[in-house]
């Protein structure tokens, strides 16, 4: 039987209690969806089971009366229960770019939200979110996914004032380099630079390089033709004033605030990034259409100038910002490993195979977010071959 509780205003900490005597509770909750353009709220109807030592749970926006138990509940639903305590498998939305797409895990925005078991992220944190490690938006997990044709899968020239970015590699279209060395475009140009008598006279002309571009983009886009070799002309002699840096397969870039960069076409890579939306974009060599202006003037007053600095893209610790921290693990054939869950963390398969207690698995590519609890997760590698997996993790407050 189904113990109904009715409408929830604050889901307590301890959901053993909550539960009582009953294996299985139906509660109403009220979510409030700031992430939307025009904000709102949606009544949601929850249920909470406790199975096999699990406590799961189902999320809808109405249930079916005739359900009697959690099971029936479930098959109603046609819906997988949700386990708290072990890993969540993310499911993933796809958001299309002029360059090509996004693919986001962990994303809660108005354009798109990630799920798991069919359920939205952003239900399950605003309801369970205290026991999950994670009250609020979690870091942000998404592969970035450009075509291959050059400049149409050239990223935006933009910059951040308050993201913190880190790009793994995990493939480069050798149709679009033929030798598996792409590119990332990343700051301004040092030697150029160095030749003139101040930073300001560099981005006076730099401006002025942007600008004479913005208004060719600007004809073309509005239906003109006969100026490609114009429009080639302008935007070579704009990005003249930018730094190209080779990347391969593999290789990691950490992107602070105030610094412009542009992922070029055919570069896959994974990133994590904090949960911010905010952008400055510099320039495009194609329409812009997420806004209609670009943002040339106010991201120069606040841009880096300085140049590209590698990163190690050896094992554990490949990026350590203010916010957060990422490490890329390998676990050899037949090996354990346990992870610390002192803190909530995401996890992203780059290659190989992994499993876990619950018999959950993770392929490259595919991502989990394990909250926190009192033991050691262990993640195991049953396979031949070695497997490989990156690690997010929130920087503790001090």
């Amino acid at each position: 039987m189904i113990e109904r509780l009715g409408l929830l205003k604050i889901i307590p900490n301890d959901l053993s209690a909550l539960l009582g005597k009953h294996n299985c509770v139906q509660f109403e909750y009220e979510h409030l969806r700031p992430y939307l353009k025009q904000p709102d709220s949606l009544k949601l109807n929850v249920a909470l089971s406790r199975r096999n030592h699990h406590l799961e749970c189902l999320i809808a926006e109405t249930f079916p009366d005739e359900a009697q138990n959690f099971n029936d509940l479930s098959a109603s639903l046609q819906q997988q229960p949700i386990k708290l305590n072990g890993p969540l498998l993310l499911d993933p939305v796809y958001i299309s770019k002029p360059w090509g797409r996004e693919i986001w895990f962990s994303g809660i925005e108005d354009r798109g939200i990630s799920s798991c078991e069919e359920t939205p992220i952003a239900w399950l944190f605003d309801i369970f979110g205290k026991q999950l490690g994670c009250e609020g938006f979690p870091l942000l997990l998404k592969i970035l996914d450009p075509l291959a044709e050059e400049n149409i899968g050239d990223l935006y020239f933009e910059l951040h004032t308050e993201k913190v970015e880190v790009y793994v590699v995990t493939h480069v279209d050798r149709s679009a380099w033929p030798d598996g060395i792409g590119y990332i475009r990343y700051g301004f140009n040092q030697t150029l630079l160095k030749q003139y008598e101040s930073p300001d006279l560099f981005l006076f002309d730099y401006r002025a390089a942007v600008k004479n571009y913005e208004q060719i983009r600007r004809k073309i886009d509005a239906g003109a033709s006969g100026l490609a070799k114009t429009e080639a002309k302008l935007r070579k002699a704009m990005y003249c004033f930018t730094d190209l840096q080779p990347i391969m397969s593999g290789d990691v870039i950490t992107v602070e605030p105030f610094m412009p960069h542009s992922l070029m076409h055919g570069v896959r890579v994974v990133e994590f990034q904090t949960p911010h939306y905010e952008r400055y974009i510099l320039s495009f060599g194609q329409k812009v259409i997420t806004q209609d202006h670009w943002d040339t003037d106010e991201a120069l007053k606040v841009a880096r100038l300085d140049g590209y600095s590698a990163s190690a893209g050896a094992n554990d610790i490949i990026a350590d910002f203010d916010r957060f921290q990422v490490e890329r693990l390998e676990i050899p054939p037949g090996q354990t490993r346990a992870l610390s869950t002192d803190r909530y963390q995401i996890i992203m398969g780059i290659a190989g195979k992994l499993s876990c207690y619950t018999g959950e698995r993770l392929s490259a590519e595919s991502a989990w977010f394990i909250p926190p609890g009192e033991e050691a997760f262990e993640i195991r590698n049953k396979t031949k071959e070695p497997s490989v997996f990156l690690r997010a993790r929130e920087t503790p407050p001090t």
